[in-house]
């Protein structure tokens, strides 16, 4: 692109010269990149030489937008948008925009919930085409940037001894002899019969797990 359009970058540790302000620099290039935080900032900044303002631009092209969503600087800059007269082209790129699960997916898959976080995506971007790479010569020229994968499989042996493994076996030895004293202690002293229903419930759901797991 810079044959044809000036391209300048900002990050936080980059510090203007001279007189002229951060504002008028981004200002003098034809595409800028830089974080949707930065961005913020000189967006709420109340020195003039920094201030930037949504008209001075045309286009925002968020990577990775799966992220709009809370408190993600992509959500707050969406927000001044909504409220704004003045809309600019919004594109948002992305591999996956995920399900919405956040890692507190119980492993199921739930099919409505993945819509509905792909509906609320869209509608924060204020989304009304989704499109993806389709023809073949966009395919051909994408797949020039992709580094193909390369399979290969060993085959490895376990270990004759796993040190791991027989410490585990070890600890859960040494928490069921507990569990079992206390158990036996129980029975033979006049705890009541809650107490020693309880101390079983627990010593026979650890071995049950541990069995599982291991």
């Amino acid at each position: 692109m810079k044959p044809e359009f000036f391209v300048e970058k900002l990050s936080g540790v980059e510090k203007v010269s001279g007189k002229v302000g951060r504002a008028d620099t981004i200002l003098r290039a034809h595409v800028v990149v830089m974080t949707p935080q930065i961005f913020i900032n000189m967006l709420l900044s109340p020195l003039k030489p920094n201030r930037l303002y949504l008209n001075d631009f045309t286009m925002f092209v968020f990577d990775e937008c799966h992220h709009c969503d809370e408190h993600h600087p992509y959500n707050i800059l969406m927000n001044h948008v909504r409220l704004s007269n003045f809309k600019p082209q919004i594109v948002g790129l992305t591999a996956s925009v995920g399900d919405g699960a956040k890692g507190k997916s119980s492993g199921r898959l739930d099919p409505q919930g993945a819509i509905e976080h792909m509906l609320e995506l869209c509608a924060r971007l204020e989304c009304n085409l989704i499109t993806s790479v389709r023809s073949i010569d966009n395919l051909i020229e994408m797949n020039s940037y992709i580094s193909q994968p390369v399979d290969q499989i060993f085959s490895i042996r376990p270990k004759e001894v796993d040190d791991f493994a027989h410490n585990i076996a070890l600890l859960s030895d040494s928490i069921q002899n507990i569990f079992r004293k206390a158990l036996e202690e129980a029975v033979q002293s006049n705890v009541g019969l809650n107490r020693v229903t309880f101390l079983y419930t627990v010593f026979s759901n650890f071995e049950e797990t541990f069995l599982e797991c291991y």
